[in-house]
């Protein structure tokens, strides 16, 4: 298959760095990051990974401030990438964080595939510290946002298309998995929030190779996730960086 990957800017992020990089950055300096949804076109089948955060007023009343201009909206983003909502057969979702799938209405003919572990981790959190990422029923929050979609349920690694693999790589959720692409002219990830920044996965003085997400459940099993995605040897799409727009396309055309 000759697939190619587009990456859809659906808002501006604002944290601070250390957020997405365990032990790497202390301080609280606001920087501009992505929340980016992609469309893999090209093959049978179109596919999409990750919505998005649904409304921005709702997602930032418990989240990192996001902001869209009128071109992130996501139906207009998703428009201007050239997809056909009606279309869109598949939809593989990182994880089930609100910034990842809170755009699935709009997908209606779309099969949706989660991690069995991540579906039970968000409906029934372990920790504490889980349940405001998942906005749980407990804390008297709103789930709508992935409890209204019906989902094809994984037990680990699964191919929905050719040349289309979905990775089971827990440590940033219990239930996180990556994307992998054989496009033709090379594999690419799309890896989510496992590896959210460049500099996660080129690593730096605290954790090397690389850097976990600072948002973890498990750092053992987040580094033989990092050990995975280094023996598919492909070029990693981190899941917020700002640089991943500087290609309109992966590969490059």
């Amino acid at each position: 298959m000759s697939y190619k990957i587009i990456p859809i800017d659906v808002g501006t992020l604002m944290c601070s760095r250390g957020v997405h990089t365990y032990m790497a950055h202390m301080d609280q300096i606001m920087e501009e990051f992505r929340h980016i949804a992609w469309y893999i076109t090209g093959g049978e089948e179109d596919i999409i990974v990750d919505t998005g955060p649904g409304d921005t007023k709702i997602f930032n009343e418990r989240h990192w401030p996001t902001q869209r201009t009128p071109e992130q909206e996501p139906e207009r983003a998703f428009q201007l990438a050239g997809v056909d909502f009606a279309k869109v057969k598949h939809v593989i979702l990182t994880h089930l964080h609100p910034n990842k799938c809170g755009n699935n209405h709009l997908f209606p003919n779309a099969k949706f595939y989660v991690q069995r572990s991540e579906l039970q981790s968000a409906i029934a959190p372990v920790f504490a510290c889980q349940m405001e990422g998942y906005e749980c029923l407990e804390m008297g929050l709103r789930n709508e946002f992935f409890m209204n979609t019906t989902y094809t349920v994984l037990d680990g690694d699964y191919t929905p298309c050719p040349g289309v693999e979905i990775i089971h790589t827990p440590g940033h959720t219990p239930g996180s998995q990556c994307v992998s692409v054989d496009t033709g002219k090379g594999k690419f990830i799309i890896t989510g929030d496992v590896v959210p920044l460049r500099e996660n996965w080129d690593g730096g003085p605290w954790y090397s190779p690389h850097i976990p997400n600072t948002i973890h459940t498990d750092l053992m099993a987040y580094q033989l996730s990092f050990k995975r995605l280094e023996g598919l040897g492909g070029t990693i799409l981190p899941g917020c960086e700002v640089s991943i727009f500087e290609q309109p396309c992966y590969p490059a055309p």
